[in-house]
């Protein structure tokens, strides 16, 4: 039924942001130094701890992955004597080491390919690692330093490692071995288990001084004195048991394959099997106070917040990727490690469905570019280590970002860029940026198996950073001094040109124009440069106004350059009504370090603590201040406020029914075109007057247009336009209907009416009256025989009014 409503005024969101550069949200750690789009959706960010991220829909959603930990993530284990501290092992002799309850770890470079299975410290700097292949090794330093540990089997793989108060300690592992030493792990002796399969864990009970091993078999053995002897304990299963657990003198817990977890609450005498809502292979479980999890291969995590009286499966989007190998409660979080190396965290007392946290392990690892040929070959090149360990670091892509594996780096210095010419042809540049200046530039063409050095002139004190090819045969690499190198022969050979001024950041245009910002001294504000014919000569444009020493410097179209810095300072140059230089915004928490422009329009920066910024305008304050829809004195008048614009050719007005009207068709239809300003900094008010019929609700976007071609779209405004005194119609009943419906409707006054039932396509396909009828309610019956399922609309019209209503038709 259509009624009498009263005059409306709608605003909606407009084109672009009122702010020209929006942050994203990404929960990316580090901070970022480098960012590549292929086009405006698919794009890469990289830097601290390893981290390459991939964006596929403009950076709304961020996923990021580590390529320098490609291995499980087998044992996390809190340091038992020393605050915040953590280790983490894995395969191939992973180990890092966290200071500060998990926040940010370092790798603690083990160099021993074995697979660590676990850590034991028995005070704040004596400790154990031990694993396959014999691994057992002993820290004297707190886990800086480990040497071999004799334990006379030399082909055991040691899956636990336990301590007494009395300070015995004892070792299990493969084929029912069990070690035990007297003196800290100088000399072990072998011990009688009385079985032969494995064993893969073992646990001292301070509550009541018992010593507990769990393996094979649903093997369980006890101690009860120091672990000269073993007595086997009936458990009822025969699935491997892999970890135990008791968190008092009386219960206590033991979990294995086949989904066995097993209780006890007298002391270990006997175990019950606990029936849980997975289906998994059990290998960790750890309790914190009431909170007991569990964890084992295809995701599996289960938790239990009331001492396992009840269970729930965890369910996330991320854990059910991976085998879950490893899990610990510490300091109020979950830590969980798996295989791919990845590793997650999340708040103790968060609900159980809570999202899980992505974790770095690295702290001393950095990508300083990451570049893509395509959407399928990627590079990104960086460093790992610190001090005189550092070496150059290169990861690889060919599937789009799946999966990065590092590649061999032919330097130990920090490399700083990469440039992709093709699928195998490479170039890197890398420097130690400290003391004697050493610069290298290497090339590959076999996609990074094997690289050349290639030499080249640089004077001393002089730090090579960014390369890029303009052409096939031209190429620039800018330097932390004023000189820019350049080769005409596609890197065959290279010489430099001397700039007026050292530069900070460089951007190289094309085979001859290059931009420039200068290093910010103390008595002056940086100053931007063009040189128009590869470098020889420059020419001073403008003054940065911001303050601030600049990072980074992107050419994006017009003569319109946009500048970023420390102290998130972001500056704009374009030469229009005598303004040169502008200093748009400052976000001062985090400095900014990269920036790009994969189209004329649209932008990405990069900076701190893993900060993004996007722009739809080119990083211009195109600021729609307001679009507003208001029905009045029988007219839609539509007004629009800009208060700068770039290129802007004009904005068409658009029109259509909405979804909720009685007409029929969905298509916008431009209704007016109002010429743009072009470029310009001055506000600019728009409008215009539309008069639609009435009796319908109509929906208005308004199409903004550059000179290019390039366009966007406003959200909608709706808008209903009553008439004064409305024909009243009531719900056709039934509706949907299969045969005939019946339809009810009145008249306000009598005069000239025609009702009728049009389809889809705006053809009346049946009239029910046409002519003079009086005021009053009617109501008809349209029998649909030989008419196709459908949509249809009841219409009345005459005498200056029109309702209608639709209809569904069902066969």
């Amino acid at each position: 039924m259509f009624r009498k409503i009263l005059p409306i005024l709608v605003f909606a969101s407009i084109i672009y942001p009122q702010q020209p550069w929006l942050p994203l949200s990404t929960n990316i750690p580090g901070n970022l130094y480098s960012v590549h789009f292929n086009n405006s959706n698919t794009g890469w960010t990289a830097g601290d701890y390893g981290v390459i991220s991939k964006t596929t829909d403009g950076g709304i959603s961020w996923d990021y992955q580590y390529p320098v930990v490609k291995e499980e993530i087998t044992a996390i284990v809190p340091h038992q004597y020393v605050n915040a501290t953590m280790f983490a092992g894995g395969k191939q002799g992973m180990l890092f080491r966290s200071t500060n309850s998990g926040e940010l770890w370092t790798d603690l470079e083990f160099k021993d390919s074995r697979t660590v299975r676990g850590i034991h410290f028995i005070s704040s700097t004596t400790g154990f690692i031990y694993g396959d292949s014999a691994l057992l090794k002993k820290t004297t330093n707190g886990g800086l330093n480990w040497s071999n540990v004799q334990s006379g089997i030399s082909t055991i793989d040691v899956y636990g490692i336990a301590s007494t108060n009395e300070g015995i300690l004892i070792a299990v592992g493969r084929n029912g071995y069990i070690l035990r030493s007297t003196n800290q792990g100088v000399s072990w002796s072998l011990v009688n288990s009385g079985v032969s399969g494995n064993l893969y864990g073992v646990l001292y009970n301070h509550h009541n001084t018992n010593l507990w091993i769990c393996g094979e078999g649903g093997v369980i053995l006890r101690s009860t004195n120091q672990g000269l002897n073993w007595i086997p304990q009936s458990t009822g299963v025969q699935s491997a048991l892999r970890a135990v657990v008791f968190n008092s003198s009386s219960q206590g817990w033991t979990v294995g394959d086949n989904s066995s977890i097993l209780n006890t609450t007298d002391g270990g005498t006997t175990w019950s099997q606990i029936n849980v809502p997975v289906q998994s292979n059990f290998s960790s479980i750890g309790i914190t106070g009431t909170v007991i999890l569990v964890c084992g291969d295809g995701g599996a995590l289960l938790y239990s917040n009331n001492s396992g009286s009840s269970w729930v499966v965890e369910r996330t989007n991320e854990l059910h990727k991976h085998n879950i190998i490893s899990i610990h409660g510490y300091t109020g979080k979950i830590f969980v490690g798996g295989n791919y190396g990845h590793f997650y965290t999340k708040g103790l007392a968060a609900p159980q469905y809570d999202n899980w946290k992505k974790q770095p392990l690295f702290i001393n690892v950095a990508f300083n570019m990451v570049k893509t040929l395509n959407d399928t070959i990627g590079i990104a090149v960086g460093y790992s280590g610190s001090g005189s360990a550092i070496r150059g670091l290169i990861a690889k892509t060919t599937n789009g970002g799946l999966q990065w594996d590092t590649i061999p780096s032919p330097t130990p210095l920090r490399i700083f860029s990469v440039e992709m010419r093709d699928a195998n042809n490479y170039w890197i540049t890398a420097s130690n940026s400290t003391g004697d200046g050493v610069n290298k530039l290497y090339f590959t063409t076999n996609g990074g198996s094997a690289w050349t050095e290639k030499p080249f002139p640089i004077p001393a004190g002089v730090y090579i950073r960014k390369i890029h090819f303009t052409s096939q045969q031209k190429a620039y690499c800018s330097t932390t001094g004023d000189k820019i190198l350049f080769t005409t022969n596609g890197g065959g050979s290279w010489g430099y040109r001397t700039a007026p001024v050292p530069f900070a950041a460089v951007d190289f245009v094309d085979d001859w124009e290059i931009r420039a910002i200068a290093v910010k001294n103390a008595n002056s504000n940086p100053i931007h440069y063009l040189s128009a014919d590869g470098g020889t000569t420059w020419n001073s444009s403008f003054y940065s106004t911001s303050g601030k020493y600049m990072t980074g410097i992107k050419y994006v179209r017009y003569n319109h350059t946009v500048l970023i810095g420390e102290g998130g300072a972001v500056e704009v140059f374009y030469p229009v009504s005598g303004l040169s230089s502008m200093n748009l915004k400052l976000y001062p928490y985090h400095n900014l370090y990269d920036l790009c422009f994969p189209d004329s329009s649209i932008g990405y920066i990069v900076g701190g603590n893993g900060v993004i910024y996007k722009t739809y305008a080119a990083g211009l304050p195109v600021e729609f201040k307001s679009f507003t829809a208001e029905y009045t004195a029988g007219k839609v008048v539509l007004k629009w406020s800009t208060a700068t614009e770039l290129n802007n050719r004009g904005f068409e007005v658009q029109r259509k029914l909405a979804e909720s009207g009685i007409e029929v068709g969905n298509s916008w239809a431009t209704v007016a075109f109002l010429r743009g300003a072009g470029t310009s900094t001055e506000p600019h008010n728009y409008e215009y007057a539309d008069e639609p019929a009435t009796g319908y609700k109509y929906a208005y976007r308004i199409k903004q247009t550059d000179y290019d071609g390039k366009f966007s779209y406003s959200d909608l405004v709706e808008v209903y336009i009553p008439t004064v005194n409305s024909v009243e119609l009531e719900p056709n009943f039934p509706n949907p209907f299969t045969g005939n419906t019946t339809i009810t409707y009145s008249l306000p006054h009598s005069g000239y009416y025609r009702a009728s039932v049009l389809n889809v396509n705006g053809e009346e396909i049946y009239v029910f009256s046409d002519g003079i009828m009086e005021s009053g309610q009617y109501k008809v019956m349209w029998d649909a025989s030989g008419v196709s399922s459908g949509v249809y609309y009841f219409i009345v019209r005459g005498s200056g009014y029109k309702a209608g209503i639709k209809m569904l038709l069902l066969r």
